[in-house]
């Protein structure tokens, strides 16, 4: 029995090698390239409008999942609730919920479809949760893994990458069974970088791929293998050497010095390779975007520009499914609204298919019309304009349905009442569409008074813990764990704000009774605090590229908007408005 120990017990933790390719099999060429425009972006009616509204948005760069059901939509590494939508559309409902307590998730790391069980399953912190597609809880998988990203293969194989986590290892990739056990390694690399949360896992096309946006090698999963498929080439745009050998900020620089491209989206079925490709020229702060489509029948590309007059936020820049019958799907974000559209890969004209819309914003779709409020720059001549209005989801002439210059939010009650909240009072009222009566259904209402939890200092919760800056102990940052209740204090300097994006605090600290800079910290993996910028910049918000916020002068007076990235970078000062407070990102 003890020989048998002996042999069996190695085989649970097994360090496994990938062959790398001393040739490449496919050279981009960006010469080759033709340009998709807008003004070429065709009309269809075969275009899934997903129903948005208030109670049932997600964050930009959000990824769609088909089921039988309909469509799933998340975002990656966020605190937003997963949605689902029927086949045609409409909001049916949410996957699990958030929260703390039993069977919820506090944030969404990713999202994967067990296709042997028909199990959603959503990887969050301390495990993996299970849900049926109409969003009941099923069952929790432990998982200890530092990973943001995982896949299940065809043989109930678990991937999970934990991407450069120096404090985890050297390997890039965890393979486990069903059962999270019987653990292999993969892609070992001593790096000094830092985890990088990305799409890693093509599971939209018709095979499992592998891809990482700083590595032009491309991998597929086999068999319960991973496994080198392509080294893809960019001549003029290749990685620098020494980019592992870099720390965190070290490699930002590095990276903004260099002509480099990345592979952002890797999909692939038995006759085609998709590729979503960025170049990244030094100096410039928005890259060139590419698609470079392969067929492997026929040995032959096509690679397809982006026109720069397309919106840098649209989902053209993020295609997503690949299916079995070559059409390839992605989430259309136009200025206005959210929906799906598809480039037919078998048509020799790879023009995108999309509807547009007119300019307005909380938009809401019920019985075929869109409901949108209207905020065109027409209504800076004409304030008559302004108000509620619906066209119908193929075209044709819109109708206003309520002129008012101050509407702060609406629904569709029915087909004849909408519901508003008007923004001169803040009232919710009702509006007959057939009578063209209004009712105040907050009259007489006086809201009752809420106790702060700390007297003129900013407060944030996060789960169990709320972050606040303690008044009476010099403004300074501290921390109450309301599971262990418990209070720690974080600074020992004055912190005049702070703010909290994707588990990322940013805050403004005081040193030297002066100098204020602003410094980032990982609230949930820990560690110290590094500065990101020695700009006073206070009051921010986020869009999940840039930092906005108010800027403010040497001697402490708020002197404009200013945005950054969120490593600090390519700060701006774009708006001279003093006193700028209370800002809010909407539609783009």
């Amino acid at each position: 029995m003890k020989k048998l120990i002996l042999i069996f017990f190695p085989f649970l933790f097994v360090s496994c090698s990938v062959k790398h390719k001393k040739t490449f099999d496919y050279i981009f060429n960006k010469t080759e390239a033709i340009t998709l425009e807008q003004s070429k972006l065709t009309l269809s009616k075969d275009i899934t409008v997903l129903s948005f509204s208030d109670s049932s948005m997600v964050d930009r760069n959000s990824s769609i999942i088909k089921v039988d059901s309909g469509w799933i939509v998340y975002s990656k590494n966020s605190e937003s609730s997963i949605l689902s939508f029927t086949s045609d559309g409409q909001f049916s409902g949410y996957i699990g919920h958030r929260g703390n307590g039993p069977g919820e998730y506090t944030s969404v790391y990713d999202v994967v479809v067990n296709q042997k069980s028909k199990v959603l399953e959503v990887l969050s912190d301390g495990g993996i949760f299970c849900y049926t597609f109409g969003g009941d809880f099923l069952d929790k998988k432990e998982v200890t893994y530092p990973a943001f990203s995982f896949a299940i293969d065809d043989r109930q194989n678990y991937w999970f990458y934990v991407g450069n986590n120096t404090t985890y290892g050297d390997a890039k990739m965890i393979c486990t069974d069903e059962n999270i056990a019987n653990v292999a390694y993969y892609l070992h690399q001593k790096s000094n970088m830092l985890p990088m949360v990305e799409n890693n896992f093509g599971r939209n096309g018709e095979w499992l791929t592998f891809h990482e946006s700083l590595n032009h090698d491309l991998y597929t999963i086999e068999n319960g293998k991973l496994d080198l498929s392509y080294a893809m080439d960019f001549p003029n745009y290749k990685l620098p050497k020494k980019l592992h050998e870099l720390s965190g900020m070290e490699v930002i620089e590095e990276l903004q010095r260099s002509n480099y491209a990345s592979i952002i989206n890797y999909l692939e079925n038995h006759d085609y390779i998709f590729l979503n490709v960025l170049l990244n020229n030094e100096g410039e702060r928005i890259p060139e975007v590419y698609y470079w489509i392969i067929s492997k029948n026929l040995q032959e590309e096509v690679i397809i520009k982006i026109d720069g007059g397309i919106s840098a936020e649209s989902y053209l820049f993020n295609t997503q499914y690949l299916s079995n019958d070559n059409k390839l799907y992605c989430t259309i974000n136009g200025l206005l609204n959210d929906y799906i559209g598809y480039i037919d890969l078998t048509k020799s004209n790879k023009e995108v298919i999309k509807l547009t819309n007119a300019s307005g914003e909380y938009l809401s779709i019920y019985n075929n019309y869109l409901y949108y409020n209207y905020t065109d720059l027409y209504s800076t001549v004409d304030e008559s304009s302004k108000g509620i209005w619906r066209i119908n989801k193929s075209g044709g002439k819109a109708e206003q349905l309520l002129a008012n210059s101050g509407v702060n939010g609406f629904d569709i009650q029915s087909n004849n009442i909408l519901m508003y909240v008007d923004s001169l009072d803040l009232h919710l009222y009702s509006y007959d569409l057939v009578n063209k009566n209004k009712v105040d259904l907050l009259y007489g209402f006086v809201a009752p008074e809420s106790t702060p939890l700390n007297t003129g200092g900013r407060t944030i919760s996060i789960g169990t813990k709320t972050y606040y800056l303690n008044m009476y102990a010099g403004k300074t940052l501290y921390v109450y764990d309301e599971s262990s209740q418990k209070t720690s204090q974080l600074t020992s300097n004055k912190v005049e704000d702070f703010y909290i994006y994707n588990d990322i605090m940013y805050f403004n600290q005081v040193t030297l009774f002066t100098n204020n800079d602003l410094y980032a910290v990982n609230i949930k993996m820990g560690g110290e605090a590094y500065k990101i910028s020695s700009n006073d910049i206070r009051k921010l918000t986020c869009d999940g590229t840039y930092l906005y916020g108010t800027h403010y002068n040497f001697a402490g007076v708020s002197g404009g908007i200013a945005r950054m990235k969120l490593d600090g970078s390519e700060y701006i000062k774009f708006s001279d408005v003093n006193g700028a407070k209370n800002l809010t990102i909407k539609d783009n």
